[in-house]
């Protein structure tokens, strides 16, 4: 695997993700930290694919996690991202002890980051219904009144349904009480006020 194997992959990462040997894909991990926007891009893609697929990109789980504190978002929202696709092979039960850590982005800086965050949670929540309360918690504690205008429906809408994602592992008073007091609130788009609507 070289930059040039890399690069031929453009808009093709899922070909390139079913086929990728142990060094191959300890090559696209280093790649994550290019200063090529397109390399890191295509490393990321790769990455997140043969997550979905095999266990072995996990083992890198703990690079993923020192993303969080990066000062660049791209490389938080990258340590995000793949930590939610490695969460479902996480045997060593590594993300039940950073959880908190991953949860202040429910509240980052960059918004953009923020919603990643929130919405990566429908992806692992049902591999770890132990944090269930913990991470509604978190979701419902975000101050959306902190965000712009334009950006808080839009902040609301992905703890909204990530909340919904919970309430279906878990079910909470607290978390239902929450979403009744969105819905009255006459402020959530219809879409997400019909999804209340039908909840039990």
């Amino acid at each position: 695997m070289d930059i040039q194997t890399l690069m031929a992959y453009k808009n093709n990462e899922d070909a390139l993700a079913s086929s990728l040997t142990e060094n191959d894909i300890k090559f696209i991990i280093s790649e994550l930290a290019s200063k090529n926007d397109e390399t890191r891009y295509i490393a990321f893609k790769t990455l997140q694919k043969r997550s979905e697929l095999f266990d072995d990109v996990y083992p890198y789980f703990n690079n993923f996690i020192s993303k969080l504190h990066d000062d660049n978002s791209y490389q938080r929202s990258i340590g995000i991202m793949l930590i939610a696709k490695n969460i479902k092979w996480d045997k060593d039960n590594l993300f039940n002890g950073v959880y908190s850590d991953y949860f202040k982005h429910f509240s980052d800086e960059k918004f953009i980051t923020s919603r990643q965050t929130i919405q990566s949670v429908a992806e692992w929540i049902a591999y770890k219904p132990e944090l269930a309360k913990e991470t509604a918690d978190a979701l419902m504690s975000v101050d959306i009144n902190s965000y712009k205008d334009t950006q808080k429906s839009l902040l609301l809408s992905d703890i909204i349904n990530a909340l919904i994602e919970i309430q279906k592992i878990s079910r909470s008073a607290k978390v239902k009480q929450y979403l009744q007091s969105q819905l009255d609130s006459g402020m959530l788009k219809k879409a997400d006020a019909d999804k209340l609507k039908k909840l039990d």
